[in-house]
C-alpha cells in the first residue's frame, strides 16, 4: 500500500505537470541563476535560471513514460520468445535460451550501451536499447512458467480432445502464466527507469533542454558544491519512483504466490 501511494503521487505529478508546474521548465532567467530553494522556486533554479521543481515534474513524464514503453516492449518480446522456448522445446528452446544466457551474462546497462552504440543516441533509441536489454529476464521467467503449466493435466486433456497448439497456448497456457509476467513487468519498470536515467546521465538519452531526470543529475554535478539542489531533487525523484515501483512489485509477488501467502498466514 505504501508503494501504491508513492506511485500514485508520482504518476499524478507526471500527468498533471502542466497544472502543477509554477513555470515553464525550459524558460531561461539569468536573474535567478543558481537561486537556492525558496518561494516560488521550491526546488531552486539551475545555472540558466530554470525552475528545478518544474523540470522535475515534467521530467517524470519522460522518465516514467519512456521507462514504461521500454518495459512493455521487453515484456512483449520476452513473452513471445518465452512461449516459443517453453512450448516448442527442442532446438528452438536451446537456441533461444543460449542467446538469453549470453545476454544475461552481461550487466544490463552495458548491454544497453552496446545497443545504443549501434542504433544511435536519443530518448527513443535509448528506450529501445533498454527494452532489448530487459528481454532475456522475461524469457527465463515465461519459459519456466510455461514448462510448469504445460505438464499439468488440463493441458493434456485439452490436447487429447484435439486442441491445436495455437489454441493450447492462447486459451490454456498464456492465461496461467499472466501472474509472473505481471510481477516481472512491475519490477522491470523500476529497472528500466534506472537504466534510462543512467544513460541520460551519460548524455545518451534526452538532449538539452529536455528535462529528463538522469540528464538533470548529470548537469547538476558541475555545480554540486555551490548548488546541491540541482542534482539532489531529480536524484530523489529517481529513488522514490524506483522504490515505489519495487514495493508494488514485491506486494504483487506476495499476493500472487500462494506459497508466500501461506507462509505469511
Amino acid at each position: 500500500m505504501a508503494g501504491l501511494v508513492l506511485l500514485a503521487v508520482v504518476a499524478a505529478s507526471a500527468l498533471f505537470a502542466p497544472w502543477l508546474s509554477p513555470d515553464d521548465p525550459i524558460r531561461v532567467s539569468t536573474e535567478r541563476s543558481l537561486k537556492p530553494p525558496s518561494a516560488p522556486t521550491w526546488f531552486g533554479a539551475d545555472d540558466l535560471g530554470r525552475d528545478v521543481f518544474s523540470r522535475v515534474l515534467f521530467g517524470a513524464r519522460l522518465s516514467i513514460g519512456y521507462g514504461l514503453l521500454a518495459t512493455l516492449l521487453s515484456a512483449a518480446g520476452g513473452v513471445i520468445l518465452g512461449l516459443l522456448a517453453g512450448y516448442g522445446g527442442g532446438w528452438i528452446d536451446g537456441a533461444i535460451m543460449r542467446v538469453a544466457d549470453l545476454l544475461l551474462a552481461l550487466p544490463r546497462i552495458l548491454l544497453a550501451l552496446a545497443v545504443v552504440s549501434v542504433i544511435g543516441t536519443g530518448l527513443m533509441n535509448v528506450s529501445l536499447a533498454v527494452a532489448i536489454s530487459g528481454i532475456p529476464s522475461f524469457v527465463r521467467i515465461v519459459r519456466a512458467s510455461v514448462l510448469q503449466v504445460r505438464a499439468l493435466a488440463f493441458v493434456e486433456a485439452a490436447r487429447s480432445l484435439g486442441a491445436s497448439d495455437a489454441r493450447l497456448v492462447r486459451r490454456h497456457i498464456l492465461p496461467n502464466v499472466v501472474a509472473p509476467i505481471l510481477v516481472m513487468t512491475t519490477l522491470g519498470l523500476g529497472a528500466s527507469i534506472f537504466s534510462l536515467s543512467s544513460l541520460g546521465f551519460l548524455g545518451l538519452g534526452a538532449q538539452p533542454p529536455s528535462p529528463e531526470w538522469g540528464a538533470m543529475v548529470s548537469r547538476g554535478r558541475d555545480n554540486l558544491r555551490l548548488a546541491w539542489w540541482l542534482s539532489t531533487f531529480p536524484g530523489l525523484a529517481i529513488a522514490v519512483t524506483i522504490l515505489a515501483v519495487n514495493l508494488v512489485g514485491d506486494g504483487l509477488r506476495d499476493l500472487m504466490d500462494p506459497r508466500l501467502r501461506k507462509a505469511g498466514a
